[in-house]
Parts: structure tokens; C-alpha cells; sequence
């Protein structure tokens, strides 16, 4: 494409990464290791060269060791993930294994959960997040569970409810923080029509998509 004359210091960062990538792949290496290989680029950029080399390395069937810090990354790229801490493996699996039946809790806040609660609340409450499917596999009422922000959704009816502590803006909508009379704590989301400010009362609708059942 023109590069060839080019001197390495003047190419972007996108372009070197793509010349190391090639310069790797160019022996046919039967594993190819990759250490944070896209840490030092912004966002943008990053996601579209993660797509470039999941196209290679499926495309030349090579495979790879993907390490990372960004599990993102890791889902977006590999069919197998290891969620490692301290140097020993916690869990592993397919992304979707890792990102929906998390083995601790420790694996499900690195994995996006943004809290977990040991106890549901009064059994009218937890009869209600049973029979909307938040306990899992079977388990008793009081199961551990992790929640991600989309776990609680704003709603005139829902069944939890608190005070908002923080309102931020997100690119769909809200996110809150909202301190409920039930579980502490938690984070939750809002539609664009959502108005409820800081200091006021919000009613939130459970949606088990948004959790995980924790393991005892």
C-alpha cells in the first residue's frame, strides 16, 4: 500500500501494530503469544484492530495466546478464556461460561458484575426475584447474587426501591446510583425518559438477565 519506503518512526500507532502483527505471523509460528498487544491505543482504534486480528488469526488458523487486562478484549477475541489473579487460574471456559455463571465473586466483579448480595431480602421479595428467574439452577431464595447495572431498571412499578445517591448520562440513557431499601447499594439503568434526580425516590424493575447466581 505504499508503506514500503517509509521509515518505521512515521508510521501511527495503528499502522506500527499492524506491521508487528504481519512480522509475527509471517514464520507460520504454531502459537503465537501476544502480551496486551493493543494497550497503548485509544479506543477506537483498538476495537478496529482487535477485529483485524481476530480475521487473521481465524482466517490463518493460528493459534494464539491473548493476554490482557481489558476483558473485552478477551471475549471479543478468543474461544477459550482463563481469568487468572496472583498466577493461578480462578476460572475458565467459553466467554459465554465466564461472563454468565462467574465461579466466585472476586471472577464476577473482573467480568463487568458491579456488586453481589449474599441475602435477597423478605420472602415476598425474593418469591418475586425467583419467579422472575434471578436464582438460577435451582438454590434456595437467599442465593448470592451479582448484578450488573442492567440487572435494575428504572420503572414506576418495579419492586425495589431507594434513593438516587448519582445520576450520570450513558449513550442509551442514565445510570444511577441508588441506594435501595433492600440491598444497599447498587447501580441501575434508565431510559432516556427517565427524569429521576439526586435525592429522590426510584422504583426499579429486576430483570435476571442482568445476573449471575454466585456459587456458595
Amino acid at each position: 500500500m505504499g508503506y514500503g519506503s517509509r521509515r518505521v518512526s512515521t508510521l501511527s500507532g495503528g499502522e506500527a501494530q499492524r506491521v508487528a502483527l504481519a512480522r509475527a505471523l509471517a514464520p507460520r509460528p504454531r502459537l503465537l503469544l501476544l502480551d496486551e498487544p493493543l494497550a497503548a491505543l485509544d479506543r477506537s482504534l483498538r476495537e478496529r484492530l482487535l477485529a483485524d486480528l481476530k480475521s487473521v488469526l481465524t482466517s490463518t488458523g493460528t493459534t494464539a495466546l491473548f493476554v490482557t487486562h481489558d476483558q473485552g478484549e478477551a471475549f471479543a477475541v478468543a474461544d477459550r478464556v482463563a481469568v487468572m489473579r496472583s498466577g493461578s487460574i480462578r476460572q475458565q471456559g467459553t466467554p459465554r461460561e465466564v461472563w454468565t455463571e462467574p465461579a466466585d465473586e472476586w471472577v464476577a466483579r473482573f467480568v463487568g458484575y458491579t456488586s453481589v448480595h449474599t441475602a435477597i431480602g423478605d420472602s415476598e421479595h425474593a418469591d418475586r426475584l425467583v419467579a422472575d428467574g434471578a436464582v438460577r439452577h435451582g438454590g434456595p431464595p437467599d442465593a448470592r447474587l451479582a448484578l450488573r447495572p442492567s440487572a435494575l431498571v428504572a420503572d414506576p412499578e418495579g419492586a425495589v426501591q431507594g434513593r438516587v445517591l448519582m445520576v450520570a448520562p450513558a449513550p442509551d440513557g442514565v445510570t444511577f446510583t441508588v441506594d435501595t431499601d433492600t440491598w444497599g447499594v447498587v447501580q441501575a439503568v434508565g431510559g432516556t425518559d427517565c427524569l429521576a434526580g439526586v435525592g429522590e425516590r426510584v422504583c426499579l424493575r429486576f430483570d435476571p438477565a442482568g445476573a449471575a447466581r454466585i456459587p456458595a
